[in-house]
């Protein structure tokens, strides 16, 4: 079985912002507004690919239940198992995984206080509406926090088992176990087989773990993944989607 791994912002779904002049269909709605789209490229081989029993299509993001929950993606691609929260949480068909869940707590427990620290520090260069409080998973904000005081963050909370990742303009703290690397380890462990083919599609530093943790993994030319003699990486070169789409299709779905 090939198992498939994807991030889904800015890699199978793009936001309402970036101008997008190709055939589209709305893979998000918020506030009852259009939010995110996915081309119908990338749809049409997203439903080829998870047609197939052999096949298994898991998305990985670091949205929260609910913001995952706008994407309108699930019934038309017919996929059981997401992980979300960068893998805090397993959710199958919807409903999070009462298992995953509290193996997650277990092994994030002596995070709480250093969470607490980091949530007191966001909150003192960004504003309130901006932090986003999501104990005992992970605490964000967005914010123009300068190179220094993420450099500040870095050096206090490493040692206490967070990580600080800056994406876009969004700061995160959150616990070094629920990177998605882990995750995909984690989910792996449970459900994989010894000959199954674990493939990953990315885009930020985010994805990075993820990626080097798989058989094969996508990603665009901008970003840097270590090399592996051992694994398939495939920086992929203009439009992200339907690169990594047609990629896919020529090496997996064509020499199945």
């Amino acid at each position: 079985m090939d198992i498939w791994f994807s991030d889904m912002d800015n890699t199978l779904i793009y936001s309402h912002k970036h101008d997008i002049p190709l055939p589209k269909t709305t893979a998000e709605y918020y506030l009852d507004r259009e939010q995110s789209f996915i081309t119908d490229r990338t749809l049409s081989f997203c439903q080829k690919f998870c047609a197939s029993t052999e096949r298994m299509f898991v998305p990985l993001t670091t949205r929260t239940p609910a913001q995952y929950e706008r994407i309108l993606l699930r019934e038309k691609l017919s996929y059981r198992y997401a992980l979300v929260c960068n893998g805090a949480l397993l959710l199958d068909n919807g409903i999070s995984d009462a298992v995953w869940e509290q193996e997650s707590l277990a092994m994030t427990a002596d995070c709480a206080e250093p969470l607490a620290q980091a949530l007191a520090d966001l909150y003192t260069f960004a504003e309130t509406e901006h932090v986003h409080d999501l104990r005992p998973y992970m605490v964000y904000a967005k914010t123009e926090a300068t190179p220094q005081q993420i450099a500040t963050l870095h050096q206090r909370y490493t040692p206490q088992g967070l990580d600080v990742i800056l994406s876009g303009t969004k700061l995160y703290c959150l616990p070094q176990k629920f990177s998605k690397g882990h995750a995909v380890r984690r989910f792996c462990h449970r459900f994989a087989h010894p000959n199954d083919r674990v493939i990953a599609s990315g885009d930020t530093v985010f994805d990075v773990p993820m990626l080097t943790e798989c058989d094969i993994a996508l990603y665009p030319e901008e970003l840097s993944v270590p090399s592996d003699a051992q694994h398939i990486r495939i920086p992929v070169k203009g439009f992200f989607a339907h690169g990594l789409c047609e990629t896919l299709n020529q090496f997996i779905m064509h020499n199945s």
